[in-house]
């Protein structure tokens, strides 16, 4: 039977939390020339694009509002929050240019909040050490033999973008890992 993703699931084990977060927004701002249409998009949020492998937490200008960026590639930013303000932000600051584009993902991108002393560890198990980041990064990488980015939240936490799709997958590797510590 399938899980409601309307509602917040949590599991825990080991000193560690996993999370589902049905809150979250995805919206990836795509862009040719990161100087022009990238940074129409960045400057609608108060600031400029992340620097590669970077995640930049911030807030809404002229609000309390918060948002993430998400570096993803030389051509791509993601934009993370948990309502539609900034997204909404962006679209408004971009206007009727073909410099760039931003394409709302949130149907079809899940977060997944992994929290605790140990929660390299369970990243570790799922995947590569290589691909976990550092607080303030962002690196997309295998785990539970799927490709997902995670973001270096704070130093006990991360937050796992994966594909709708795959999202029920990787949370059955996260809990059987969780059981297992």
């Amino acid at each position: 039977m399938a899980e409601s993703h309307d509602t917040v699931q949590r599991w825990t084990g080991g000193g560690v939390t996993a999370e589902r977060d049905p809150a979250i927004r995805v919206a990836s701002l795509r862009y040719f020339d990161a100087a022009r249409g990238g940074a129409r998009g960045a400057s609608a949020l108060g600031g400029e694009l992340p620097a590669a492998g970077r995640l930049e937490r911030r807030r809404l200008p002229g609000t309390a509002e918060p948002f993430a960026l998400v570096w993803r590639s030389p051509s791509e930013t993601w934009v993370l929050a948990g309502t539609p303000a900034p997204i909404d932000a962006v679209r408004r600051g971009l206007g009727a240019t073909d410099d760039a584009w931003l394409v709302d993902q949130s149907g079809g991108i899940h977060g997944i909040h992994l929290a605790g002393k140990r929660a390299s560890a369970v990243l570790q198990r799922l995947g590569s050490a290589r691909s976990i980041p550092r607080v303030g990064e962002a690196r997309t990488g295998r785990f539970a033999d799927v490709a997902i980015t995670v973001a270096g939240w704070s130093a006990d936490e991360y937050l796992l973008l994966v594909e709708r799709v795959y999202c029920d997958h990787v949370l059955d590797w996260i809990r059987e890992t969780l059981a297992d510590l």
